[in-house]
Formats: structure tokens, sequence, C-alpha cells
């Protein structure tokens, strides 16, 4: 599963592509970081994928993720299908 290798990945260094935050923190982040835990969280619980859920609450932490999720959300809400606010 590709999360297990996220997971590989990250029990070797604290950022995707190495020891450096990169544009494949970014770029994962956005695309499958918090998606993978609204989708699937029995398969990113901290016991299975723990180097992943550490990543994930360093990702948080950075000024211009927290200042993005800080913003207001303008997405049609008939496209929300995974907050469950629409269906």
């Amino acid at each position: 599963m590709a999360l297990d290798k996220v997971e590989q990945q990250l029990a070797k260094a604290p950022w995707l592509a190495g020891t450096c935050y990169s544009l494949a923190d970014i770029n994962f982040y956005a695309h499958c970081g918090t998606f993978a835990q609204r989708m699937f969280p029995d398969l990113t619980g901290k016991s299975r994928h723990p180097h992943m859920n550490e990543w994930l609450e360093r990702m948080g932490a950075r000024p211009g993720v927290r200042a993005a999720l800080a913003m207001p959300d303008h997405t049609n809400p008939a496209l929300r299908t995974f907050t469950g606010e629409a269906h």
C-alpha cells in the first residue's frame, strides 16, 4: 500500500525527500496527507503509521499550512463529498 511506502520513507528521514522540507511534502500533504485520514481512518492510525502521523503534525505546525487551513472554504458545497456536508 502507498501509505506503507510513505511510512517506510519517513522512518528514515523527517521529510519525504530526506532531511529538508521540500515540494514533495507540500504536494503529498495537499493531495494525500489529510485525504488519507478522512477516507481511511482505520489505515492511518498512529499504531500503523506512527512516522506519517508525526509528519502530519509537523506539517500542520508549519506557519504556511496553518495560514492556508485557516482560510475560508469557498468550495461549492455540492463538491464537499468527503466532509459529510453534502451528499
